[in-house]
């Protein structure tokens, strides 16, 4: 990574943040890619080699792997081939090999077992689902959101010196400032509108009544949070929010996160935070129970949650769980469709009576699937914000 002195890094960051706004959910997702301890394209973020998001999985491109255009040797080498009309790129390492043929949509291992995962096409090269491939040669996948500065990939082995916290720690700066200068590349310049002056008109002077002048209702900061607990359609609730630009706390249970690793992954692909539901009839069950869930995410996505939202919860459990560190989300509106409909109108009529924010809970039922579409845009309609659940936003 480029040294930079302190002093040019502190004056190009307050320079930034007095024309830049903090990021907000007009904007792209941006995805900075970092290998071992170094970032992909450090003088400045391309559009053509950064990460991109297809059905909430993440893709890299197949450059990643390129030792001698990245300077970073992650093991795994690769040949592109366009033979008899088939377009295939094979990444491989002495002890595997992944082959992905983009003209029929297949990938298939060394020993020609089929593989479920496939290779797609964006800005003109191949990108590569970057979580399988790396399971696939053991490589170390980080899904890192960041608050103000888009999403840190970062794909390891064992060169790599710093865990993810001091790497994030470290570098916090030097992803701020590249990402305030990529979204400025993204805005246009303004132009000045020409108009053209008209004379005053004096108004006829009438005696009419005051009319009294009515403030529009404030609108609330509304956070949702979706329970996976039925397993209906987890998926395209995910999808829809994202679609619209919405971002959620997604809740599961530790026993079920590895059955719905899939679906932990594209929460986490999406801008999703992840969180854990448990019973909290026994503080020290809830305990062990959210501790064994970390273990789970840090195995199955190479990350960890500090959020949980526990059910049946005496005081006793809630104020050890916060005592441990652990930030707990608790609903103010009940938007569960249960067995029946998603109770639109219900939740409006909820969120309405809050004072300034409100938190909504709602499940992955077939109902919600069905109707979260026509929620967000009656949100929206109300004036409402719709805002991420960040850790600093819980106690």
């Amino acid at each position: 990574m480029r040294r930079r002195t302190w002093a040019a890094c502190l004056l190009a960051a307050v320079l930034l943040v007095l024309v830049i706004p903090l990021a907000d959910a007009s904007e792209p997702t941006v995805y900075q890619l970092a290998l071992n301890d170094t970032f992909m394209d450090e003088d400045a973020l391309v559009t053509s080699n950064m990460p991109v998001s297809v059905r909430g999985t993440i893709y890299v491109p197949y450059s990643t792997f390129d030792r001698y255009a990245t300077g970073v040797d992650l093991g795994v080498s690769y040949t592109e081939n366009w033979d008899n009309g088939e377009h295939t790129l094979t990444l491989f390492t002495l002890n595997g090999l992944l082959c992905f043929n983009l003209t029929q949509g297949t990938c298939i291992d060394q020993n020609e077992e089929p593989q479920n995962m496939s290779a797609v096409m964006r800005n003109n090269k191949v990108y590569v689902p970057a979580y399988s491939v790396c399971q696939f040669f053991g490589l170390q996948y980080s899904y890192i959101p960041t608050r103000t500065a888009g999403v840190l990939i970062r794909i390891k082995n064992q060169n790599a010196v710093l865990n993810d916290v001091k790497f994030q720690q470290s570098s916090a700066s030097f992803m701020q400032n590249r990402y305030n200068k990529y979204i400025l590349s993204l805005t246009p310049s303004a132009t000045p509108s020409i108009t053209t002056p008209r004379p005053p008109v004096t108004p006829t002077p009438t005696a009419t009544a005051t009319q009294p002048v009515t403030e529009p209702e404030e609108g609330k900061t509304v956070r949702l949070a979706v329970s996976c607990t039925t397993g209906e359609a987890g998926a395209d609730i995910l999808e829809t929010l994202s679609g619209r630009g919405v971002q959620a706390l997604v809740l599961f249970r530790p026993a079920e996160l590895e059955a719905r690793a899939d679906l932990v992954l594209q929460a986490l692909a999406e801008g999703h935070t992840v969180g854990l539901l448990v019973d909290g009839s026994d503080a020290q069950d809830a305990l062990e129970e959210l501790e064994a869930g970390n273990a789970l995410l840090a195995r199955l996505a190479w990350t960890q949650t500090h959020i949980a939202c526990v059910e049946n919860g005496t005081d006793e459990t809630l104020e050890t769980l916060r005592q441990a560190g652990w930030r707990l989300w608790e609903g103010e509106v009940d938007g569960r469709s249960g067995s029946g409909e998603l109770p639109i109108a219900s939740i409006l009529n909820q969120v309405g009576r809050q004072r300034t924010s409100a938190r909504v809970d709602l499940d992955d039922s077939a109902a919600t699937g069905n109707s979260v579409g026509r929620l967000i845009s009656r949100l929206l309609n109300e004036k409402h914000t719709l805002a991420a659940v960040l850790e600093s936003d819980l106690s």
